[in-house]
């Protein structure tokens, strides 16, 4: 917009409340703060067949490395 002369209005996006979303339809939640969590996740949901919203930040999980 900037680049064409318009100015900006009501496009300042936000990344989605994933917890909030998931409790909005029902899903479960699951955020990943370590990196080996993941597999024990991914494990437990082979054996369990109900969707979940898993949310991994990138910015922490690399800080661990």
């Amino acid at each position: 917009m900037l680049a064409v002369g318009i100015t900006p209005v009501g496009v300042s996006p936000k990344p989605p409340q994933l917890d909030a979303l998931a409790q909005a339809y029902g899903l479960q939640y699951q955020r990943l703060h370590h990196l080996d969590d993941l597999a024990i996740l991914l494990q437990h949901r082979a054996q369990n067949s109900s969707p979940v919203i898993v949310e991994i930040d990138q910015q922490e999980i690399m800080a661990q490395l």
